[in-house]
């Protein structure tokens, strides 16, 4: 089971999805590799089999124009995650090694969004 949750770090938001569970980490990749591929216009993380939202997070990762980064929606806790099918690719190319990780004792992390008002890490702990 991996956890989404939105946590305030240093003034700044960060959405953090977090747990060793290497297979909802494999279908992350691959639902994000959909995204670049223009399979599916967008995926609702927080609805993905193995993922549970905590206090109410939300993100619905979106293959379309516009500011690449994370945002935030008119809900508390639920943000857009928009990115072209070049970023979609590099985010599905950052979350793997976790994924990996997931399997081991070792605790890692990644950071895959830096733009927008929030920051997206994927972690195999609750730390970053």
């Amino acid at each position: 089971m991996l956890r989404l949750e939105s946590l305030r770090d240093s003034g700044k938001t960060v959405v953090l999805l977090h747990g060793r569970d290497q297979e909802t980490v494999e279908a992350l990749v691959s639902r994000l590799r959909s995204l670049a591929a223009d399979v599916v216009a967008e995926v609702p993380i927080h609805e993905m089999s193995g993922v549970s939202s905590i206090g109410g997070c939300q993100v619905v990762a979106t293959n379309r124009s516009g500011r690449p980064g994370i945002w935030p929606e008119s809900v508390p806790g639920a943000y857009r995650w928009l990115q072209d099918s070049e970023g979609w690719l590099q985010a599905a190319e950052l979350a793997e090694p976790v994924g990996r990780a997931a399997a081991e004792s070792e605790a890692r992390f990644q950071l895959l969004e830096a733009q927008g008002s929030a920051t997206l890490i994927l972690s195999t702990e609750r730390s970053w």
